[in-house]
Parts: C-alpha cells; sequence; structure tokens
C-alpha cells in the first residue's frame, strides 16, 4: 500500500511536470522548457536544433531516477516490514506458549522438556530478529539519514515554490511533489514506530504465558527474555535521528519553519511589514 501511494503520486508529478507541458506546446502552441537543464553551455543555434532529443533524454531519465528512488524507498520501508512480521509471529507463539497441549498431554512426563525446547526455539528466533535488525540498522543508517535531511529541503523548497507566480500545471506539480515527499518519509517512520510498538509487547506476551506451573529453568529462561526485551527495537539514520513518527514530526514542523523564516526575508527584501 506504501508503495502504490507513493508511486502514484510520483507518478502525478512526472505528468504534471512533463506530459501536460508537452501536450500543451503540442495542441496549443506554448512555450515548452526541458525539464531538467537547459544546457547554457552550448549554443542557441544547437539546443534548438536538438531541442526534442535533449527533451526525450532528460524526459526518459527523468522518469527512470524516480522509478529507483520509488523502489529503492520501499526496500527500505520493505526490511522493516519484514522485521515487524518476525516480531508479530514471535509474540503470537510466546502468547500462546501453552496452547498446544491437551489436558491429558499436560500430565504426561515429556511436558516439561517439550515447553522448555518450545521456549528455547522461540529464544533463537528472538536471537535470529535482532541479528536480522542489526543488519538492516547497518543497511538504511546512511540512507535513512539522507533521506531524511534531503526530504526537509525538498519540502522547504516546494512550499517557497507554490508562491511563485507559475503555470497551473507547476503549481499542481508542486503539490504532488509535495505529497509525494511527505509520504516517503511517512511510511518508513510509521513502519519503525510499529515495529518499537511490536517489540515492546513482547514482554507482556511473555508474561501472558502460562508460566506460573511452569519448571525453574522455564522461568529463569523466561526473566532473561523479558529482561533482554525490554529495550525496544528502534533504528536510527547515522545513530542520530530515529525512524520514528517523532522524526517525521520534527521533519515537517522543521520544514515548515524554513519556509517561514525564507518567506518572512522575502517580505522584508521587498519592503512587506
Amino acid at each position: 500500500m506504501g508503495w502504490k501511494m507513493y508511486a502514484v503520486l510520483c507518478n502525478l508529478s512526472y505528468v504534471f511536470e512533463i506530459i501536460v507541458p508537452l501536450i500543451s506546446h503540442i495542441v496549443w502552441g506554448t512555450s515548452l522548457n526541458l525539464p531538467i537543464s537547459n544546457y547554457h553551455f552550448l549554443s542557441d543555434e544547437i539546443r534548438d536544433r536538438y531541442f526534442y532529443f535533449w527533451f526525450t533524454y532528460q524526459a526518459f531519465g527523468m522518469y527512470g531516477h524516480m522509478s529507483y528512488n520509488i523502489n529503492i524507498d520501499s526496500f527500505i520501508a520493505g526490511l522493516i516490514l519484514c522485521i515487524i512480521l518476525r516480531v508479530n509471529i514471535l509474540k503470537s507463539n510466546l502468547q500462546n506458549l501453552d496452547s498446544k497441549f491437551t489436558s491429558v498431554q499436560k500430565q504426561l512426563p515429556f511436558k516439561k522438556f517439550s515447553e522448555d525446547s518450545k521456549l528455547k526455539q522461540h529464544l533463537r528466533n528472538y536471537d535470529i530478529i535482532l541479528r536480522l535488525s542489526s543488519k538492516v540498522q547497518k543497511i538504511i543508517s546512511v540512507p535513512a539519514f539522507v533521506q531524511f535531511g534531503v526530504t526537509t529541503a525538498i519540502i522547504c523548497v516546494a512550499l517557497c515554490g507554490l508562491l511563485t507566480p507559475s503555470a497551473s500545471n507547476f503549481h499542481l506539480f508542486l503539490v504532488t511533489y509535495i505529497l509525494s515527499m511527505t509520504s516517503r518519509i511517512f511510511v518508513p517512520a510509521w513502519l519503525g514506530a510499529k515495529l518499537t510498538q511490536q517489540s515492546q509487547a513482547l514482554v507482556f506476551a511473555a508474561y501472558s504465558s502460562e508460566w506460573i506451573e511452569r519448571s525453574e529453568n522455564f522461568k529463569q529462561n523466561l526473566r532473561l527474555f523479558m529482561t533482554r526485551a525490554c529495550n525496544p527495537i528502534i533504528f536510527y539514520g547515522i545513530k542520530i535521528c530515529p525512524v520514528s513518527l517523532t522524526t517525521f514530526t520534527s521533519i515537517m514542523k522543521t520544514a515548515y519553519s524554513l519556509f517561514t523564516l525564507v518567506r518572512h526575508i522575502q517580505n522584508r527584501q521587498n519592503g512587506v511589514i
């Protein structure tokens, strides 16, 4: 769902930036500019002669870069989602640790060995989750930090662009672009907060299991697990900003504050109080 939302918004931005001006140029003869760079290092004659070639080249390059960003950003969110699913499975197994035993089987001698082995298996699964989380942290550490930092500047610049007198299709492009950049950081931030919440719930899930009548060895292993699970799983961008909704809120506030500052400076330069 996050990938679809992000992809739809990005493709809408592309349509308003590339397709709509091209159709307007073909049908009504309006002026058409190159979407990325005007190649001022070339002479006007060469640029005008190969204008449609440059336009096609930049349009396809922009779409390829956009698709690359969509899939890479979704890949990061997908890694977090995989860990959330593993944590939810472990939480369900801990809560139903004794549900597979019938009333007759609970009286059998092998029950003690079986319940201890099941708990140890769940503890091994938790260790796998922690090792997987450590590898994912190494993968997304720098990209998450760059993603959050760059998105703040992009949203601020796009908001300033909305105040400039431009064509309606350009304003529509900026609106969809701001929404796509917002979804770009909201999805991993929401998943990061969800992961932290679910990892914290493992302690209560372990406590909710039928541990009262278990062996001392079982209770000791369970206590060790609960002590270890008290530290939730949190992903960071270069150990500075956590991947969470708190960071997402701070980014949106910072972007709006920068926009307000830039707008205030422009008003002072224009003599507007």
